[in-house]
């Protein structure tokens, strides 16, 4: 296949592009769609709805995972799954370490902006980590520039950051007043007199 100019190098390269297309183009819809999805689960009036705002990030996150999801491939072909292991502890405890830092001062969000760095930690050592193995382009230029155009897609399409911090502090009170009227209905009501 070498005289056909069919190297594993273009091969892993022509597979890289289709799966990245597929998964860009893909991601690009759910963002779009978002709040329809959400709606069409849960309604618009429903208690589940509020979350469409968190998709976004998500997605892209979940993006990222199935690119580290196909480096480790390389891994099993090479018979190195002990760096499949060392690669996902290492964005275990990069994400341990955001959400304790970002989750106070940030809510929901500072737990996807930790998922979504997380994974992408995870690629990013797959990637050099694989190229010992089998020497391959990926398209970084192309691939951050997709990367870029799904975090714009996803500004557009979320609140600004400060009506975000609103939203999250009223639903944590109403969070915490349910759940106080709950414990008083169940723990308290019983044994009041009556």
């Amino acid at each position: 296949t070498e005289s056909a100019g069919l190297s594993i190098e273009n091969v892993t390269a022509a597979r890289c592009f289709t799966a990245e297309s597929i998964l860009t183009v893909g991601a690009a819809g759910i963002i779009l769609f978002t709040r329809l999805f959400v709606t069409v689960l849960d309604g618009s009036g429903g208690s589940y709805y509020p979350a469409w705002r968190y998709i976004p990030i998500l997605v892209i996150a979940t993006v990222y995972s199935c690119y580290s999801g196909y480096m480790s491939s390389v891994y099993m072909v090479e018979k190195k799954s002990g760096l499949n292991l060392y690669t996902t502890m290492a964005g275990a405890g990069l994400n341990l370490v955001l959400n304790a830092l970002l989750i106070p001062a940030f809510g929901v969000n500072g737990a996807t902006v930790a998922t979504f760095l997380s994974y992408l930690l995870v690629f990013v050592l797959r990637v050099f980590s694989s190229r010992r193995y089998i020497p391959f382009d990926i398209g970084v230029p192309r691939m951050l520039f997709n990367t870029v155009l799904l975090f714009v897609q996803a500004a557009i399409l979320l609140p600004k950051l400060k009506a975000l911090a609103e939203y999250e502090t009223d639903a944590r009170q109403t969070v915490a007043n349910r759940y106080n009227q709950a414990f008083a209905e169940v723990c308290v009501t019983p044994f009041v007199a009556e």
